[in-house]
């Protein structure tokens, strides 16, 4: 949400490709950044974090199925899916969670 608040980027572009749906354009021509594009100052250098890094377009996600992670309250499990924000474990218990991609580390 607030990469969404604060981008510079088309809206729409934003959403579509969030929701793995982007079509070929770079701008709809009709959302407040389009219509309205914000000034564009020099600003320094900045790495972004990790999960703004994951959420770039064409990123892949960080786990595959089968991979072994750990989540700190939950212990060790077994990636069933995995999104670029989000991923599916199956722990041993049988139970499936579901995680921010940001709190699961591999095992």
């Amino acid at each position: 949400m607030i990469f969404y608040a604060q981008t510079a980027f088309c809206r729409w572009k934003v959403l579509l490709e969030y929701f793995e749906g982007a079509e070929d354009f770079d701008r709809c021509g009709e959302c407040d950044n389009c219509l309205d594009p914000p000034e564009l100052r020099p600003v320094r250098k900045v790495r972004l974090p990790k999960w703004a890094r994951r959420l770039a377009p064409g990123a892949a996600p960080p786990f595959k199925a089968g991979d072994r992670v750990r989540v700190p309250r939950y212990g060790e499990g077994s990636v069933e899916t995995s999104s670029v924000e989000q991923v599916v474990i199956v722990f041993p218990d049988g139970k499936t969670r579901q995680f921010l991609c940001a709190y699961v580390e591999r095992a």
